[in-house]
């Protein structure tokens, strides 16, 4: 979001950014429209316009939370497009911050979850819980890195 109402995704578009150069990677940042706490609506409405619209660099995009990237989720089903890592699947969508219905999201939500004072560091080896989430609700797992 231009104008995010969690200070949180600044400190994560910056750890983004930092890790990115540290790697020598370009960084891509989409930021959209849209104001307030209704983040499932700003993924859904504002992301659906940017995969219709073929925005996307990589099949891969990193939402600044898990709430954007639900929104992101059913705007790609509204466009029919697979998400996950599958066949047939033409992208995935990741979110940050581990909230506790991106378990329940079809496919499950992929979400990266450390404490904040680690997200500089979030591309370098660094202790953190990293979920291994599958489409077999069974074979779901989290695993601790190190």
């Amino acid at each position: 979001m231009k104008t995010p109402s969690n200070p949180n995704a600044n400190k994560r578009r910056q750890a983004y950014l930092e890790a990115m150069a540290r790697h020598g990677f370009a960084p891509h940042i989409h930021q959209v429209p849209g104001e307030g706490w209704k983040f499932e609506e700003i993924g859904a409405t504002e992301g659906g316009k940017l995969m219709a619209a073929g925005a996307f660099e990589t099949d891969t995009v990193l939402c600044s939370n898990d709430r954007l990237a639900i929104g992101m989720l059913s705007a790609a089903y509204e466009l029919g497009m697979q998400v996950g890592h599958g066949k047939g699947c033409v992208m995935r969508i990741a979110g940050q911050d581990d909230h506790p219905f991106s378990r329940y999201t079809c496919p499950p939500l992929t979400h990266h979850r450390t404490g904040l004072w680690r997200h500089p560091r979030i591309v370098q080896p660094a202790p953190c819980s990293v979920s291994i989430e599958s489409e077999n609700p069974a074979d779901r797992t989290r695993r601790d890195v190190v």
